[in-house]
């Protein structure tokens, strides 16, 4: 196990050669969590993710938000 190395760690667990982990630490027991969504933690820390890998280079994203028609327009409805 290692830690403060994030570029190294990143370009491991890319390469499939070890997992990302993160601690909470607590006053009494600390929660571990695996960071499973290496491209969020790659933007997270600055890191360009690998556009080829990703996939993203191939397309656009884009979202587009519709007023959806059945929709209840009461301001209090959630």
């Amino acid at each position: 196990m290692t830690h403060g190395d994030q570029r190294a760690a990143y370009e491991r667990a890319v390469a499939g050669e070890s997992r990302l982990f993160a601690v909470w630490p607590g006053q009494w027991s600390s929660d571990l969590f695996e960071i499973d969504d290496l491209d969020a933690f790659a933007k997270a820390l600055g890191i360009k993710h690998d556009e080829e890998r990703t996939g993203l280079k191939d397309h656009i994203h884009k979202a587009e938000w519709i007023k959806d028609s059945y929709g209840d327009d009461n301001p209090r409805n959630q």
